[in-house]
This record gives structure tokens, sequence and C-alpha cells, in this order.
């Protein structure tokens, strides 16, 4: 079982990082994610998505949300 872990931090490209996660979800069983704080405003500001909760469940949470509906995808 192949798994891989993707960094996102708070650089502009972030949909570059979301992009690879989502294809890798089409090949891989395992993924792991560190997103760093100022990512998350980046993500929101590119993609218009908010990922980040009130805690780290609630940001797991919507993360797999957006990821199993791939909104990404159209932005």
């Amino acid at each position: 079982m192949k798994s891989y872990i993707v960094g996102i931090s708070g650089a502009s490209g972030s949909i570059y990082g979301i992009r690879l996660i989502e294809e890798l979800l089409n090949s891989v069983e395992k993924i792991h994610c560190c997103i760093s704080r100022n990512a998350f405003f980046v993500i929101k500001t590119e993609t218009g998505v908010e990922l980040e909760g009130k805690t780290d469940s609630d940001t797991e949470k919507k993360i797999q949300k957006q990821m199993k509906k791939n909104l990404f995808r159209n932005r």
C-alpha cells in the first residue's frame, strides 16, 4: 500500500497542492496532509472555499467533504 505526505504552505499556488491530492486520491489509498495556517487563508482567497474549522477535527471533516465533492476542479 502506497501512502504520500503532501504539504501546502501559505505561498500562492495552493491550488496545485489541492489538485495533486485530488489526483492521488484516484490511485492511492492513504494521503497525509500538512497544511499551514496561512495556507488556509490562501486557499480561501484563491478558490473561495473555506477549509479551516474551529477545531482540528472540524478542519479535517471540511477537507474530506470538499475532496469527496471535488469542488476544487471547477475553480
